[in-house]
Parts: structure tokens; sequence; C-alpha cells
């Protein structure tokens, strides 16, 4: 509500023009400005606030709030990360928000996958880009010894299987194959559960 449309605001304004009157009526002349002025202060803040209209607080899981939290992840690592790997990122965003709501509203076999995807949307991407943009970029692609993988070559594997692996859970809905859904759930699960290319990411930088 703005100011001049506030309750507030206009029972001060009636007040003050009680006040006008007073003055036009030859009661207050001398000193109509402070009348007026005084009349339209003890009415504005005699008047109580109006009470701040309810919002309705968005689950912290919800896919709404995951899709908002989401897409802020993608606009912070936009610029950060190189494009290849950005390019898995925002596949893996598209297939979470695609596929989370129909699994919140899905039966109570599905919450093992529901729950997988989430903690994949809530905890394994921010977990391992922040540890990923940890790293200077020349060191992201520097490798400590002929055998050992960059930390790009490590996230990029890993955002490869989550974004094959994603599209196959929207497929699996998509078909209603609740098997596929379950299974894939169950791969999630087991793979993603914990942020293990972060864990190698940050066990390199550590090594440095």
């Amino acid at each position: 509500m703005s100011y001049v449309s506030s309750r507030r605001h206009i029972v001060g304004s009636l007040l003050a023009l009680v006040g006008v009157c007073a003055c036009l009526a030859g009661i207050a002349d001398q000193y109509w400005l402070v009348v007026v002025g005084g009349l339209y202060v003890v009415g504005y803040f005699a008047t109580p606030k109006p009470r701040a209209a309810a919002v309705i607080a968005v689950a912290p899981h919800s896919p709404d709030a995951i899709a908002y939290f989401l897409a802020s992840l993608v606009e912070r690592v936009r610029r950060e990360v190189e494009p290849t790997l950005l390019t898995r990122v925002l596949n893996v965003v598209t297939s979470i928000n695609e596929v989370l709501p129909v699994l919140a509203r899905g039966t109570m076999q599905m919450d093992d996958t529901s729950f997988a995807v989430r903690q994949i949307a809530t905890e394994y991407l921010p977990t391992a880009l922040d540890a990923y943009l940890g790293i200077s970029r020349r060191d992201r692609m520097r490798r400590r010894s002929r055998d050992e993988r960059t930390p790009h070559e490590i996230l990029q594997e890993q955002l490869v299987i989550l974004d094959e692996k994603m599209r196959d859970v929207v497929l699996s809905v998509q078909r209603n194959d609740l098997q596929s859904v379950l299974d894939n759930g169950r791969f999630l699960k087991t793979r993603f559960s914990t942020p293990t290319s972060a864990d190698a990411i940050q066990q390199y930088t550590a090594a440095r």
C-alpha cells in the first residue's frame, strides 16, 4: 500500500482538514499552520499501523523453492565455470525443474527418488561447484601427476553421468514407468547422495 493511500495518511489529512475549517471559522486563525500540522501528526500517529499481509512461506524443499535456489546458483556460476561445465549444469537444472514437481505429487514409492533429486539440487550441485570455484582457473586444468585427472575432468565426468541419469528420470516419468523411476532413484541416491566429485576436488586443493 502506498503512503498516499494509507489509512494513517487519510486519517491525518481528515484531521488536518478539520483544522483548516476551524481556522476559516476564526477559531485558530492566528496559529493555523501549527494547528493544521499538529492535527495531521496526531491523526497519523494515533492510527494503528496496518497489519503486515500474511506471507505464505515456501517450504525449503518445495519444487518452487528449489527452482529459485537453482536459478540463483546458475547465475552465480554462469561466468565462473567453463562453457562445457555450464552446459551440463543447465541440463541438470532443467531436468530437476521438470521432474521434481511430478515426483512431489507422486506416491510414497517415489519418495526415495524425490529425495535423491532434492539432495542433488540442494547439496550435491552447490557443494561440487563451490569446491571447483575455489580452484584458480589455471589449476583447474592442471594434473598433479601423469595418472591423475584434473579438477575439470573430475567435475565434467560427474556432471555427464548426472545429466544422463536425470534425463533418464525425466523419460521414466513421462512414460509413467514406475519401475524405471525407482531404479534411477536408487542409482542417484547411491552415486550422488554424497558430493563425491566435491570431495575429490577438495582433496586436490588440500594436497597442492
